[in-house]
């Protein structure tokens, strides 16, 4: 099979031997590169592979795993189908359901048809703290602002899933504007279009849109579909995405670290602080593929970055010094962060790096 990148590719999720051979023998014929997981499939990889081909078996554990329907995906199966493949079909949403190997030229002629790419290139960032007051909610503010200040992309999203973390639109002094947060956004049959959200979330900076989690309530933070939601709909639109997600890894926060191409935990140089941060980095490993640390100081001990980083077993992907001032600004009109300060530093070098590398490919240290 040709491995050129450019080709065509699919994701093949078999759990049949004998129909995982009969998929990649049509992908050979069809010059398409297959991927085949080991493992569960993740929503990031769900949500991003152009197409996917699955047997029922593989099918109902996506479907117990929580995967949403979508489009592009071919349930195949041993001879005649009977009503409760046709069932697991209609529910994972497959477009085609193809007896083997009677309907192996069918196959071949999807698999040829396959996109080379998903049609979306949005990211996301999922933020969170090492311990208490680490300051992720303050660098996740930091990353959608130097992201809107770089415009590179036509609109960013700051997304606020941490209910106990005061309300980001408050740390960015926009606790007066008007607009839905979180138990006012209403999501029609689960799904939203990121032009609508933009369309009437506050606002900040050029093209910054904030979505905060509401400080009073019996609900004021999304659940685990209306975060999936909103990330879906950004990723499709190409839109930059920042998420602030609390440390303790609730299902949303284990829910948006999922669907993000990059999960960042800021931890502050304090051997405390490190061990805190253990049980934090041990749910973002198993949920986030691609997963860094952002140290942060004074190290009143002389504890080096790369040490913590290697503590946590994840690459290192920025440093900062102690940003002069931080408090008072917080407490008189919100975050304002020049250019040349630690913090807009480590903002820069996390966008750095994310430019210079592909979606799909690890962040390695």
């Amino acid at each position: 099979m040709d491995n050129d990148p450019t080709s065509a590719s699919a994701l093949s999720v078999i759990s049949s031997s004998v129909l995982a051979e009969d998929v990649r023998r049509a992908a050979a014929a069809a010059d398409c590169r297959l991927e085949e997981p080991n493992g569960r499939v993740d929503r990031l990889t769900w949500n991003r592979s152009p197409l996917i081909v699955l047997d029922a078996d593989a099918a109902k554990g996506c479907i117990d795993a929580g995967q949403p329907r979508r489009p592009g995906v071919v349930l195949v199966c041993s001879g005649p189908a009977d009503v409760s493949v046709w069932q697991i079909a209609t529910s994972v949403g497959a477009t085609a359901v193809l007896e083997m190997p009677e309907q192996e030229v069918a196959l071949v002629q999807v698999l040829s048809a396959a996109p080379e790419s998903s049609a979306g290139d949005g990211f996301a960032v999922a933020v969170t703290g090492g311990r208490g007051g680490a300051g992720s909610s303050v660098f996740a503010a930091a990353l959608a602002l130097a992201a809107d200040a770089r415009a590179s992309r036509q609109r960013i999203l700051l997304l606020d899933g941490d209910r106990n973390g005061g309300g980001i639109d408050l740390l960015l002094g926009l606790e007066d504007r008007p607009g839905p947060r979180w138990p006012g956004l209403v999501l029609e049959g689960g799904r939203v279009t990121s032009s609508a959200l933009h369309a009437v979330l506050p606002r900040c900076g050029r093209a910054l849109s904030v979505l905060a989690c509401a400080r009073t309530g019996s609900v004021t933070q999304p659940t685990p579909e209306a975060a999936q939601a909103v990330l879906d709909a950004g990723h499709v639109a190409g839109d930059f995405m920042v998420c602030d997600v609390p440390r303790h890894g609730d299902k949303s926060a284990r829910a948006i670290a999922e669907a993000a191409d990059l999960a960042v935990i800021v931890v502050p140089a304090e051997l405390r602080a490190v061990a805190a941060a253990q049980a934090t980095a041990a749910w973002v490993r198993e949920a986030s593929a691609n997963a860094g640390v952002v140290v942060r100081g004074p190290s009143p001990g002389g504890l080096g970055a790369q040490a913590v980083a290697e503590t946590l077993r994840l690459p290192m992907l920025a440093a900062m010094r102690p940003q002069p001032g931080l408090a008072t600004a917080l407490d008189s009109g919100g975050l304002r962060i020049r250019t040349r300060s630690p913090l807009w530093r480590a903002a820069e070098r996390v966008l750095d790096l994310i430019e210079s590398r592909t979606t799909n490919k690890a962040w390695a240290a």
